[in-house]
């Protein structure tokens, strides 16, 4: 990409985009199949391009260069707070996320060091502390900088380290028999119960709508053409990683693959260094997922109740950029509510699909599909949506996001699992194996009955009463 103009504005999009969400493609590859999988990737890959051609296009009609304010003008003051609502979900639900990664990322990391493989270690106990450690110790202070340029470097870290990660990857699958294609006959090919468990992560991982907006109003005199070859370009490099990753990963460690991929790695040196390198690459971002939460949170419910001569003011007298002013103390409030919010629910939660899967299915859908195929269809209602070529690709979009929402938080509620069903599924199968296992004794003439399961003079009433019972 060397010479090409477009190359800043993709790379920035893509360090913006590629995340943690990069660890669970092959856990998603897993749920719904190696080829289906790749399928509905490159799926929800083409439908975040068709949706920032949809938002591209109403934001031209409205002229307006900023994700927030186009919906205020597409549906007032209720659509700037609806989509200001649904980035602070978004990123809540990305920060929560990265303590899960990192966490989990660390204690691998400490127990590889630091613990002998016969020591019994209590992970979950580990993970947990270091998730407070890090939330006060290392995610507020890096929270509470105004200025992001200071860690702008490490971005470039980020970049050398995913390139390093994918030659891992590469490495650990040829020499785990890539080449010998026995991976072959053991993956899944195709899953259609997962489509909608996936979509939503496939979704959120592509989602940059609102960076699309920041290198929009960076480029003076942008025409369409140019942000759309610059979104084209990002969408194909980022798809390509994921399916490269997606890949390798589920052939190489195929049913046993988690949700955190690099949990499936051997506790050797080199690979403990790789999640640590990991681990420090997510880090980074947390303050620009804090930045513009911390931002819309001020916005939508500080700003209207400060005085506004004071204010005025003093945003007018410190500001030095079109960023929202915020006054210090407000600012670390705000900054403090975030970090420890989010470093609760992780605190309980220790899976990170889950995570990702709720919040792709509720933020990442709205705000990736069916926000755009909205505001496209009151922006351009007398001009591009005449055109049929142009209202399909609306409908599709909309209807994307749609199931996504819908399907993908009912597949995905933990409540769906099933609590019920399960004990009760366990308490018959004991009271079948305990009903056997007296019957082969009193047939051996061992006159013993079990104080426990007793043996019932009739089985059958027996199990109904059991089912009754767990209902």
């Amino acid at each position: 990409m060397a010479g090409d103009p477009d190359a800043p504005h993709v790379v920035n999009l893509i360090n913006s985009v590629v995340g943690v969400g990069i660890l669970t493609i092959p856990f998603c590859f897993k749920e719904c199949g190696l080829l289906l999988g790749a399928i509905v990737l490159a799926f929800a890959g083409f439908a975040t391009f068709s949706s920032v051609a949809l938002l591209l296009e109403a934001a031209v009609a409205k002229s307006k260069r900023n994700y927030e304010f186009l919906c205020k003008a597409c549906f007032g003051a209720t659509g700037k707070i609806g989509v200001e609502f649904a980035q602070i979900g978004l990123m809540l639900g990305t920060c929560i996320a990265f303590y899960v990664v990192i966490s989990g990322l660390l204690t691998e990391v400490y127990v590889g060091f630091f613990e002998d493989e016969d020591d019994s270690v209590d992970i979950d106990s580990i993970q947990k502390r270091l998730v407070l450690f890090l939330g006060v110790f290392v995610v507020y202070p890096l929270g509470v900088l105004r200025e992001l340029s200071a860690i702008a470097k490490f971005a470039y870290f980020s970049s050398c380290f995913y390139v390093f990660f994918l030659l891992i990857l590469t490495f650990k699958s040829v020499a785990g028999g890539f080449l010998s294609f026995d991976w072959v006959f053991e993956v899944k090919w195709f899953d259609f119960s997962g489509v909608f468990k996936v979509l939503p992560i496939f979704a959120l991982s592509f989602t940059c709508q609102a960076q699309f907006f920041v290198i929009y109003a960076s480029i003076a005199d942008a025409s369409n053409a140019q942000m759309l070859r610059i979104m084209k370009k990002t969408i194909g490099l980022v798809g390509f990683v994921y399916i490269y990753v997606g890949f390798f990963g589920y052939s190489l460690f195929q049913e046993d693959v988690k949700g955190n991929m690099l949990l499936n790695f051997p506790r050797d040196n080199i690979l403990q260094l790789t999640k640590l390198g990991f681990a420090m690459s997510v880090i980074v971002g947390f303050p620009l997922m804090i930045y513009p939460c911390r931002q819309s949170i001020f916005t939508c419910f500080v700003q209207p109740s400060l005085a506004k001569p004071t204010y005025e003011t003093l945003a007018t007298e410190t500001a030095e950029s079109p960023v929202t002013f915020i006054p210090d103390n407000v600012f670390r409030v705000i900054t403090a509510v975030i970090v420890f919010l989010t470093m609760t629910v992780a605190y309980f939660i220790q899976d990170v699909e889950v995570v990702l899967q709720l919040n792709g299915a509720l933020m990442g859908s709205f705000i990736a599909f069916i926000l755009p195929a909205l505001c496209f269809e009151k922006a351009c209602a007398s001009t591009l949506m005449k055109k049929a070529k142009w209202k399909y690709l609306q409908r599709l979009i909309f209807f994307t996001g749609a199931f996504a929402l819908i399907l993908g938080v009912y597949q995905n509620l933990p409540a769906m699992d099933g609590i019920h069903q399960p004990n009760y599924m366990a308490v018959v199968e004991n009271v079948d194996i305990e009903y056997e296992n007296m019957k082969e004794k009193l047939n051996d003439g061992i006159e013993q009955r079990d104080t426990k399961y007793p043996v019932p003079a009739h089985p059958e009433l027996f199990l109904v009463k059991i089912k009754k019972k767990q209902q």
